[in-house]
């Protein structure tokens, strides 16, 4: 028999005997032997395949969880400076408010202004406000803060803003009376350092704790303004005037809103 045809005779027989072998089971045993050498490779597999998804599955979770507590972070960053904002307008209110607490009520209009700058040297002390001559704000115009207290006077006045010359500068005067007692005299301050009311006739009665007004006289501050109080009192032996210290009721250098008032 040639070879070939021997080979083709051997490989049908040989498939034959695999049919057989299946039908009968005889290969039952060798396959179960297969499965169970592989069992341990394929639950291998698995479980790295599981630890694998549940690890991507965290990072997953982790980068929505990062997105999220940034997504809040910024929200909490939001609601506080709004909160600030609020607080600082609820401020802003407030002083306003106060500022225009005017005395007198009935014979000044006004105009309430922002302070945008303070600037003093020792001839001067003088504030800067956001209104000008677009609100009809005049050159010499009284300047008052909370409760009618005395600041200043316009001494400048640009088309939006204006400069206020302070009481305690030293180029403001102002007549005054003491409450009390009715002395009268000027107040003014010295160099920046002090306040001082004097011109006061030895003849008049001045005494510590007097509170000082204007009196309108000097043409420029209505009258019944207060300017502060009398914290001492001296006089040379021999001098016809007197004098005293006055204790301002509110630092000037640290005012935020001020009002100028308009005569109706």
């Amino acid at each position: 028999m040639p070879r070939p045809r021997f080979r083709v005779l051997l490989g049908m027989v040989g498939v034959g005997l695999v049919i057989l072998a299946l039908h009968d089971g005889w290969l039952n045993g060798p396959l179960g032997l297969a499965r169970v050498g592989f069992a341990p490779v394929e639950w291998s597999i698995t479980n790295v395949g599981e630890t694998v998804g549940g690890v991507v599955w965290s990072f997953l979770r982790v980068g929505t969880l990062s997105r999220r507590v940034r997504t809040l972070e910024e929200e909490l960053a939001r609601l506080r400076a709004e909160q600030a904002r609020e607080a600082s307008l609820q401020q802003e209110n407030a002083e306003l408010r106060q500022a225009l607490r005017l005395l007198p009520r009935t014979r000044f209009r006004h105009v309430a202004a922002d302070v945008t700058g303070v600037s003093t040297d020792g001839a001067s002390a003088v504030l800067r406000i956001n209104r000008g001559a677009n609100d009809r704000i005049p050159t010499d115009a009284a300047v008052i803060a909370a409760d009618g207290v005395v600041v200043g006077h316009v001494s400048s006045v640009q088309t939006s803003t204006a400069t206020v010359e302070l009481l305690t500068g030293g180029k403001v005067r102002v007549a005054a009376r003491a409450l009390d007692t009715g002395a009268e005299g000027i107040v003014h301050g010295v160099r920046g350092l002090d306040v001082i009311f004097d011109g006061i006739p030895r003849t008049q009665t001045l005494r510590v704790g007097d509170r000082l007004v204007t009196t309108g006289l000097d043409g420029n501050f209505p009258p019944y303004l207060l300017l502060g109080t009398v914290v001492s009192v001296r006089a040379l032996e021999n001098a016809i005037f007197q004098e005293a210290s006055v204790q301002l009721p509110l630092d000037l250098h640290r005012l935020k809103v001020v009002a100028v008032l308009l005569e109706s």
